[in-house]
C-alpha cells in the first residue's frame, strides 16, 4: 500500500518525471543528473521501437497494405483498427511497472526476428498473405523484444499477444460454421415437430427454402466476440482459471447463439408465411440479437470479476534501482537497427527470387486418353466450370459412358505470383451458379495409385454435382491446400522451381450422390498417365 507520503515522495522524483509519468514541474525540486540512466535510457526505447516500427512498415509496405485494406473491406475484420490503439493503452497503464525496470536489449529478440523474417519469406514465396501477416505482427513482437529485453517484454506479454488479432484470419472456420449452424437449427425445428428437410447448408420448410450463407456462419461474431472477450479477461480478473473460462465462454456463445439467431429467423418465417425475416431485414434482426448476447456475456463476466484497477504508480526504490542500470542509448539504438536489418534480408532475398521468373506454358495441354470404355466427347457449353485465373494452362474436356458425362478440368501454373495461386481464396470449385452443399475426402485411384482428393457436393437446384480436386506439386499427388502451400514453399527456396497444377472431376447425378461416386472412381481408374503429363511440362 503506497502512503499519501511515498505518493508526494514519488510525484517529485526525477526519474518520474523523465519518463514523462507526472506533470512537467511536479519533480522541480530535483535536479535531473546528467548520467542518469533509466529515463534515458526509455527515450532511446522509445525512440528506436518508433523507428524501427516505421521502417518495417516500410519494408512490407504490400503486407501492411493487404492487412489494413481487409480491414477496411470486409466487416468482419473492420475492428482491426482498434487493435494498434488497444494495445497502447495495454502498455500504457502497465506504466507503473515500467518505470521500476530498464530496458535491456537481448540477443533473443534478434533470434525471434530472424525467424519471423524466414516465416514471411516462406508467405511470399508460397503466396500466403495470412503467414506474411503473421510474420509481420511477430517481427514487430521481437523488434520490441530486442530493444527492451525479456524482463520489461515479460510485463508486457499480453500487449504483445494482442497484436495478433490485428491479423485478418479466420475465415476458414466459415465452411465447419456453416455446417454446424444447419444442423443445429433443423434439430431446433425438428424439436417443436416443424417439418424440415436439411441437404447439407440448404433447409426446406413448408413454406420456403433457406440457406446458410458465408454471411450467415456467424464467424463476424466469433472473431469480434474473441477479441472482446480475451480484452475483457485481462482487464477484469486476476484469476488464470477465471480468465480462461471467460475466455471460453467467448468461443462458446457466439457459436451457440448464432445457431439461435438462424433457428429463429426459420421459426419467425414459418410463423408469419415468409413475411418477416427474409431479405435484409433477417439480418438487422440478426444483428440486434448479437448486440444484446454481447450485454449478456458481458453481464455475467461481471458477476465472477476478481480483478481491480491497474496500479499505475511504480515503487520509488524499484524506479532508481532502475535508474541505476546505465544501458547506453546508442545500445538500444543499435540493437532495434540490427533486427530491421535482420527483416529486410528476408525482403531482399525475396526480391532476388522474383526476377527467376521461369518462362509460361507455350503449347496447350493435351487431355488424357481413359480406357474401360470412357470416350472423349465435345460439349459446346459445360454447365460447370471451375474458376482458377491466372493459370499458364487449362484443360476442359468431357468423357462419356453408358450414356453418362464426366469433366476434367486442369489448371497448371508455371509458378506462383500476385493473381496467378494455384491456392487462393479467388479460386473457386463450384464455378459459377453452383454452391457448395457439403465436403469431406474420397480414396480415388489416379495413375495407379491411391489418391486422397477432396470431395465437394455442388448444388445447382433441382440439380446435383459430384467433384473430386486434389494437387499435383513435385511429382506428389495431395489433397491439403495447407500441405500443398508448404510444397510450393519449399520447391521455390531449395529447389528454385514450383511448377504446379489442380486437377478436379466432376459428375451430375438425379437422386443420389452415390451414382456420381460410382462413375467419378470408374473414370479415374481408366483415365490415362497425368502425373507424367504434367511433369513433362515443368521440363
Amino acid at each position: 500500500m503506497i502512503s499519501q507520503a511515498s505518493i508526494k515522495s514519488l510525484l517529485r522524483d526525477p526519474a518520474l518525471a523523465a519518463m514523462g509519468l507526472v506533470p512537467a514541474g511536479a519533480a522541480s525540486d530535483a535536479a535531473l543528473p546528467r548520467d542518469f540512466g533509466a529515463p534515458m535510457s526509455w527515450r532511446a526505447a522509445w525512440t528506436a521501437i518508433a523507428l524501427g516500427f516505421a521502417a518495417l512498415v516500410a519494408l512490407f509496405w504490400s503486407t501492411a497494405f493487404q492487412m489494413v485494406s481487409t480491414w477496411y473491406n470486409s466487416d468482419t475484420f473492420n475492428h482491426g483498427f482498434l487493435i494498434l490503439p488497444i494495445c497502447g493503452y495495454l502498455v500504457w497503464i502497465k506504466r507503473g511497472a515500467l518505470a521500476g525496470q530498464a530496458p535491456t536489449p537481448t540477443l533473443w529478440g534478434l533470434l525471434l526476428m530472424l525467424a519471423a523474417a524466414f516465416g514471411w519469406l516462406l508467405g511470399e514465396v508460397a503466396s500466403v498473405f495470412s503467414v506474411q501477416q503473421f510474420a509481420l505482427v511477430i517481427m514487430v513482437q521481437a523488434l520490441i523484444v530486442t530493444v527492451l529485453g525479456l524482463r520489461v517484454a515479460w510485463l508486457l506479454v499480453f500487449p504483445l499477444f494482442y497484436m495478433f488479432f490485428a491479423v485478418p484470419f479466420g475465415e476458414f472456420l466459415v465452411p465447419p460454421l456453416q455446417d454446424l449452424t444447419a444442423v443445429f437449427t433443423v434439430a431446433f425445428l425438428r424439436l417443436i415437430e416443424i417439418p424440415v428437410f436439411l441437404d447439407g447448408i440448404f433447409i426446406s420448410i413448408p413454406t420456403g427454402n433457406f440457406e446458410v450463407a458465408e454471411a450467415c456462419s456467424g464467424v463476424r461474431f466469433l472473431i469480434a466476440t474473441l477479441a472482446l472477450g480475451f480484452l475483457f479477461a485481462e482487464l477484469t480478473y486476476i484469476s488464470r482459471w477465471r480468465r480462461a473460462a471467460f475466455i471460453g465462454l467467448s468461443f462458446i456463445v457466439p457459436i451457440v447463439a448464432n445457431g439461435f439467431r438462424a433457428f429463429g429467423i426459420v421459426l419467425i418465417a414459418y410463423l408469419t408465411d415468409n413475411k418477416l425475416a427474409v431479405g435484409v431485414d433477417h439480418i438487422i434482426y440478426g444483428w440486434i440479437f448479437f448486440a444484446i448476447v454481447t450485454v449478456i456475456l458481458l453481464a455475467i463476466g461481471m458477476t465472477f470479476r476478481d480483478g481491480m484497477p491497474p496500479d499505475t504508480l511504480p515503487d520509488p526504490d524499484a524506479m532508481r534501482r532502475a535508474a541505476a542500470q546505465r544501458v547506453a542509448p546508442r545500445r538500444i539504438l543499435a540493437a532495434g537497427m540490427l533486427g530491421v536489418l535482420i527483416a529486410a534480408g528476408a525482403q531482399g532475398y525475396a526480391v532476388y527470387l522474383a526476377q527467376e521468373v521461369p518462362a509460361p506454358v507455350a503449347s496447350p495441354l493435351t487431355a488424357p486418353e481413359p480406357g474401360g470404355g470412357w470416350r472423349a466427347v465435345t460439349v459446346a457449353s459445360p454447365d460447370w466450370m471451375p474458376h482458377y485465373p491466372g493459370a499458364s494452362a487449362r484443360l476442359m474436356q468431357s468423357y462419356e459412358k453408358d450414356g453418362h458425362v464426366v469433366s476434367l478440368f486442369i489448371a497448371y501454373y508455371t509458378h506462383e505470383r500476385p493473381g496467378a495461386e494455384m491456392i487462393s481464396a479467388a479460386n473457386s470449385v463450384t464455378g459459377e451458379g453452383w454452391t457448395r452443399a457439403a465436403s469431406g475426402t474420397a480414396q480415388v485411384s489416379v495413375d495407379g495409385e491411391k489418391v486422397e482428393a477432396e470431395r465437394s457436393r455442388l448444388l445447382r437446384r433441382p440439380h446435383g454435382r459430384i467433384a473430386y480436386h486434389w494437387f499435383w506439386i513435385g511429382d506428389w499427388y495431395m489433397a491439403s491446400p495447407y500441405l500443398a502451400k508448404m510444397m510450393q514453399a519449399y520447391n521455390r527456396l531449395l529447389v528454385g522451381d514450383d511448377p504446379s497444377a489442380v486437377i478436379l472431376v466432376s459428375a451430375a447425378y438425379e437422386d443420389l450422390p452415390a451414382e456420381a461416386d460410382r462413375r467419378l472412381k470408374d473414370f479415374l481408374s481408366s483415365l490415362g498417365p497425368v502425373r507424367p503429363m504434367l511433369a513433362g511440362l515443368s521440363r
